[in-house]
């Protein structure tokens, strides 16, 4: 599709110059900031992600004698 001498660069070299600046423009002005926004959003949200995981590890409580269940001794919670 982007190779040279295919359908789009023939469709683009056809078009009126106008044409040709206001494809660039809206590529420029709109296209790229919204994809790399996109992006960056995407990082921000998988960094934050792999900080709340790595900041709250699980860890096994101790079992505490007083006549709780035995279901309660492999209970999992957040390190405090």
């Amino acid at each position: 599709m982007f190779e040279t001498g295919s359908w789009l660069w023939q469709w683009l070299a056809n078009q009126p110059p106008f044409v040709e600046v206001a494809i660039g423009m809206g590529f420029v002005m709109l296209l790229a900031p919204t994809v790399l926004a996109a992006v960056a959003i995407a990082c921000t949200s998988l960094e934050m992600l792999a900080a709340s995981i790595a900041a709250n590890r699980l860890t096994i409580r101790p079992f505490a004698s007083g006549g709780k269940g035995a279901g309660d001794r492999d209970r999992i919670a957040p390190r405090t």
